[in-house]
């Protein structure tokens, strides 16, 4: 039976060309989000001439903040040329403190407490907080104790820069070739992001630079390599239109990170992560996509006992075991079909991947390739800010049995 039809939230644009002078913007239904947050992603400002298409373009932008369950517009005119619009927002859940139990197909499980606080001050700032037990189930490594802490502020002082910091220690033991101890790993990073869209601050263009520090020593000094202080690239671009249930648009991100022997490093390394991804919609049925996406990561010099990139699980290449293998190369490239089951927050799943790892750049064989395909659902929690469940079945093309997945999506 074909899924029943889904009607997806509109609001109303008049097809004349009229144009009038915008008199005031008014908001209602933002309990927790300040104006100032609405007000810096529309494009235009009282005074100026709008239309009802940029009205309309002004209810999307909010809407693409990913803050709220639904936005909607209404507009009046006021019979001498000028118009006053009413935005109304339908708030989501910032605050999700809980004790944390994850579990996956993998075998993976992490238990403890986390906060995810989104749209913090009421001005998009985001506060993430963990403290987990985890089996991360990699050969040698046994349980972690994992301590992280992120901070993201977009549009400081209604500016085009964006500030982010983040924290993490873990300490595990470990029981490999060079013998047993206990590893302690810290890393901290402070970053600055500007962006260059002319109307909206959220999407187009941006580059930003940082540092990040990272340190590492072991309980017998076996296997430690020490600290390595650097700067931080990033280059991103942004041009995503949030259907609720669904997206349109292309992202883009890329990172640079290196250090250097002596200036206030213990060693050399380079690392470049590129990611990108491509939104379509299709059909007539709303909230039908296809994705198409791909990645890569390049690491050069470092310690020697460091893997920087693995494949495999939840999210990247499903037909094989998470870490099924692990170096310091890889790609990963591929497509999704979604298309709505009954209602919109739950859509069937159709992928097909490809991608491998290597021990380094310079090791990358183009034609050695790991495929799979899968079938599945993901259901999308609009309750919530950035909440996407998925599980299925994927069967990996050069052979083997079928691998069931199951987990949340990374935000």
């Amino acid at each position: 039976m074909a899924p029943a039809e889904i009607a997806e939230p509109q609001a109303h644009v008049a097809e004349t060309p009229t144009a009038w002078v915008l008199r005031a913007v008014r908001f209602a239904g933002n309990g927790t989000t300040q104006a100032r947050t609405l007000l810096r992603e529309l494009p235009f400002r009282e005074g100026d001439t709008v239309t009802a298409i940029q009205l309309e373009a002004g209810r999307q932008a909010i809407q693409n903040l990913n803050l709220f369950k639904e936005v909607s517009l209404h507009h009046k005119a006021d019979g001498n040329g000028g118009v006053e619009a009413t935005y109304t927002v339908r708030e989501k859940w910032y605050v999700l403190g809980y004790p944390r139990v994850d579990a996956n197909a993998d075998g993976e499980y992490a238990y403890g407490v986390q906060m995810d606080w989104n749209n913090l001050w009421g001005l998009n700032h985001v506060l993430r907080v963990s403290a987990l037990r985890k089996n991360t189930e990699r050969e040698g490594i046994g349980i972690e104790q994992n301590l992280t802490l992120g901070y993201s502020a977009p549009q400081v002082f209604d500016t085009r820069w964006s500030m982010g910091l983040g924290s993490s220690y873990t300490e595990r033991p470990v029981d490999n070739d060079l013998g047993q101890y206990q590893e302690r790993l810290q890393a901290y990073q402070a970053v600055a992001l500007r962006t260059f869209e002319g109307s909206q601050p959220s999407q187009g263009w941006s580059l930003g630079a940082g540092l990040l520090w990272t340190h590492q020593q072991t309980s017998n000094g076996i296997a430690e390599y020490g600290e390595a202080l650097g700067p931080v690239g990033l280059l991103g671009y942004r041009d995503i239109k949030l259907n609720i249930f669904s997206e349109e648009g292309t992202m883009f991100g890329s990172r640079l990170d290196a250090a250097v022997e002596g200036a206030a490093a213990d060693y050399d390394f380079a690392r470049l992560t590129v990611n990108a991804i491509r939104y379509l919609r299709v059909g007539e049925m709303p909230h039908q996509t296809v994705h198409f996406f791909g990645n890569a990561g390049f690491n050069w010099a470092g310690p020697n006992s460091v893997r920087n990139f693995t494949l495999g699980g939840v999210g990247a290449l499903r037909g094989y075991s998470r870490g099924f293998r692990e170096g310091n190369a890889y790609y990963h490239f591929g497509a999704e079909w979604l298309r709505p089951v009954y209602r919109p927050w739950l859509r069937t799943l159709v992928i097909a991947e490809a991608g491998n790892v290597f021990a380094q750049p310079n090791d990358i064989e183009p034609t050695h390739v790991r495929a799979s395909i899968g079938l599945g659902l993901r259901i999308r929690i609009t309750t919530f800010v950035n909440v996407q469940l998925e599980a299925g079945v994927a069967y990996p093309l050069e052979g083997g049995a079928p691998r069931f997945f199951a987990g949340q999506l990374s935000p």
